[in-house]
């Protein structure tokens, strides 16, 4: 783990990464070494923050796993308490959904 840690800070900061590597018992410049590769498993996210906007303005915030359906998004952005007490004495028009970034409603006064 130290020794893929140095290869991607030796652009940064070239010095003390070959002085690191020299250290652990390296004889050989980190210069011509082969760059880390990842693993794609923790690149994948499990969870977003949607922003919920209501008449235009993001007002909450709420985080959702990312295989959740559009209808659960939208039941769980209604029974947000700060959304609830937005919507007294509106109707909501329309609910627009941007999966994974957004929830939009749109409302009308009652």
């Amino acid at each position: 783990m130290v020794e893929k840690f140095l290869l991607l800070l030796a652009p940064l900061a070239p010095h003390v990464a070959e002085e690191l590597w020299q250290r652990l018992g390296h004889a050989k410049t980190l210069a011509y070494e082969k760059w880390p590769e990842y693993d794609e498993k923790y690149l994948v996210e499990v969870q977003a923050e949607m922003a919920i906007l209501v008449g235009g303005k993001v007002r909450a915030k709420m985080v959702v796993s990312h295989g959740q359906s559009n209808d659960a998004i939208k039941q769980m952005s209604l029974e947000l308490p700060r959304v609830k007490e937005l919507l007294v004495g509106k109707v909501v028009k329309k609910v627009i959904i941007v999966p994974g970034r957004t929830v939009n409603l749109v409302v009308v006064d009652a």
